[in-house]
């Protein structure tokens, strides 16, 4: 299991910033994975060609791992400016689209929340005290990704 934050490609304001990102992954695609999921999206704030940026992103890892089976994860937060192009750009690839849409539309059950007590990497029980953090989706949310991830596997 690897995982890259690529937070800068969300950060991007262009197309060309955003591709010139994409060496980043190079290391991680070097092990010739054969399960990639990309999760990026609640950070976009600017949309203007979108779809062509997940595009030219997918086949990028497509092209250094061809046999991988490559998921777009949808949105943990309703946001058809992002998710919409995610679709497009999946279908326009051949890729899976793992849609989130049934627990971003839920979030009472699948969100957490400020004051929530959760458990941190350093093993220790802490308070969720910033609003951002507690959008993100709880435990049952995130079980309920893994699951659809895991669904979507061919």
């Amino acid at each position: 299991l690897t995982i890259i934050g690529f937070i800068p490609w969300e950060q991007a304001t262009t197309g060309d910033g955003r591709a010139s990102l994409l060496g980043q992954l190079d290391s991680a695609l070097a092990d010739n994975p054969d399960l990639i999921t990309i999760q990026l999206g609640e950070g976009i704030t600017v949309f203007d060609g979108l779809t062509d940026d997940f595009t030219t992103l997918i086949n990028y890892v497509k092209a250094r791992c061809p046999n991988a089976q490559i998921q777009i994860i949808g949105n943990f937060w309703v946001n058809d400016d992002v998710n919409n192009p995610k679709i497009a750009a999946a279908s326009a690839c051949g890729v899976t689209f793992v849609d989130l849409y049934p627990i971003a539309t839920q979030e009472s059950v699948y969100r957490s929340y400020v004051g929530a007590q959760v458990w941190g990497d350093d093993g220790q029980l802490h308070t969720i005290e910033d609003f951002t953090v507690g959008a993100h989706p709880n435990d049952a949310g995130m079980e309920w990704i893994a699951n659809a991830v895991l669904a979507a596997i061919q």
